[in-house]
């Protein structure tokens, strides 16, 4: 990303407004300049009491735009800020979408594209059904997760089409109806993907398509590429506007770009740093971190250590993470997810991590949730769980889910604004954090999949303390 906002820069530099005083002598703009800058501590502390908060992360990028354009507004004039704004914006690409916003397009790229390839299998021929955003067949079924959804696809294919429109400095219209092009492109793609991967799946089996699936992935991405450049090239003559250097015209006022603005707000940048760190350091303080270990060797069954998926592994970029899956003597088939993450290791997937946003992506249906309920460890630390009701195939499925802090206190992944500003208030860093998901399949009440629960926990989960400074 800097490669390319630098490259997109120094085009933009080559026919530059020609500075004049009147542009800029307006006395405001350090002031301006050190009040962005003021405004990057807030904005820090609040990212490092939620790293998995997104809006923080959008309050600098563009505090940073701002603070950027101020300089060069100071320096320039408005003419200048106007002509350097459309490279530098690039730069927010590179934050992740508003967790909401992402979901909502995630699931309608995502129901679209079940749905158009299990009617374009079933054209082909092939007897496909659909059961949520899982391919149901005689062989087996294909999950289409969010991967295939073409929510990564959409996003780089809109950056691809900003950059295309801005080396060609093509009025904003042409440029909306370039990424219009690249939206269509990625979700179209991304179903012929789909296409291929279930066709594979019928015809030779899931492990074969679980083979292909990076390999089409890349090669989708690659086909968005050429697509989107061959449009370019195709209308580039008639819609570019050709660079022309104005250098021969900066004989004239040149101003100084390091004024006192710039200076204090720089000292600002080293403070907020300072600041922030000593705003959460509490070194008169130890800590105890608590950490769930799971003696599997008293479960009484027969357990599996399974493989986590490689994709799974990239996006929540845990420090620990396991699953087990055992049958117990009453036929309850049970499947645990055990994650841990420490605090340079907490993603920003992980508010969205949660049974009734990743379980729906594989077929199951959502039926209702309950409140939290308490339970025992083997050495009597309490544990908060909420419980969530899913069925496949008509069959009902519970899933048992928390996620702790490192005093094992439950965190509330949907985090209202109100609770995220109180915990920075009250200089709560996160230190760690771990969870466990338990799904039973083969039970037909609550009481049931409680009984089991309690069973679980209170006879193979336990916690150790480790003292840490701050």
């Amino acid at each position: 990303m800097p490669i390319l906002v630098i490259l997109l820069w120094q085009q933009r530099w080559q026919n530059r407004p020609t500075i004049g005083l009147s542009e800029s002598s307006f006395r405001y703009w350090p002031i301006i300049l050190v009040f962005l800058t003021a405004a990057l501590l807030p904005t820090q502390l609040l990212l490092l009491a939620n790293p998995d908060w997104r809006a923080p992360y959008w309050a600098w990028a563009i505090l940073a735009l701002k603070i950027t354009l101020t300089c060069l507004a100071h320096h320039g004039g408005v003419p200048w800020m106007l002509h350097f704004a459309p490279a530098l914006s690039l730069m927010l690409f590179a934050v992740p979408w508003p967790t909401t916003l992402e979901q909502q397009v995630n699931t309608s790229l995502l129901g679209g594209v079940v749905i158009a390839t299990s009617e374009a299998l079933n054209l082909l021929g092939l007897t496909v059904a659909r059961s949520g955003n899982t391919l149901v067949f005689a062989q087996g079924q294909l999950g289409v997760e969010d991967a295939c959804s073409g929510i990564r696809s959409l996003h780089g294919s809109l950056m691809i089409a900003y950059i295309l429109g801005e080396l060609g400095r093509w009025k904003w219209p042409w440029r909306l109806s370039l990424l219009l092009l690249a939206t269509i492109d990625a979700f179209l793609l991304n179903i012929l993907r789909a296409i291929f991967l279930g066709w594979t799946a019928v015809v030779q089996g899931t492990e074969s398509a679980d083979r292909w699936h990076d390999s089409v992935g890349i090669t989708i991405t690659a086909l968005t590429l050429f697509l989107l450049v061959a449009a370019y090239l195709l209308v580039e003559r008639k819609l570019s506007h050709p660079i022309q250097s104005t250098r021969e015209n900066r004989n004239g006022l040149h101003r100084q770009l390091v004024g006192w603005g710039a200076f204090a707000s720089f000292l600002l940048l080293g403070g907020t740093l300072m600041a922030s760190s000593m705003w959460f350091k509490q070194s008169d303080r130890t800590i105890f971190r608590k950490k769930l270990v799971i003696e599997w060797e008293n479960l009484g069954h027969a357990f599996t250590h399974e493989e986590i998926p490689y994709r799974a592994r990239t996006q929540l970029r845990y420090t620990e993470g396991k699953r087990t899956s055992w049958i117990s003597s009453e036929g309850t088939k049970a499947t645990a997810y055990h994650f841990r993450w420490d605090r340079d290791r907490i993603s920003l997937f992980n508010a969205i991590h949660r049974p009734e946003v990743c379980l729906p992506s594989v077929g199951l249906k959502w039926i209702e949730s309950t409140e939290t309920i308490n339970i025992t460890t083997s050495n009597g630390t309490p544990l908060s769980f909420q419980g969530h009701q899913f069925f496949s195939h008509n069959r009902p499925i519970f899933v048992w889910f928390g996620v702790w802090d490192h005093a094992l206190k439950l965190i509330d992944l949907e985090g209202a604004p109100g609770n995220r500003l109180r915990q920075t208030w009250e200089r709560k860093r996160v230190e760690s954090r771990q969870s466990i998901e338990l799904i039973l399949t083969g039970q037909q009440t609550w009481p049931e999949a409680e009984a089991s629960l309690r069973d679980w926990v209170s006879t193979t989960i336990k916690t150790t303390s480790t003292p840490t400074n701050r």
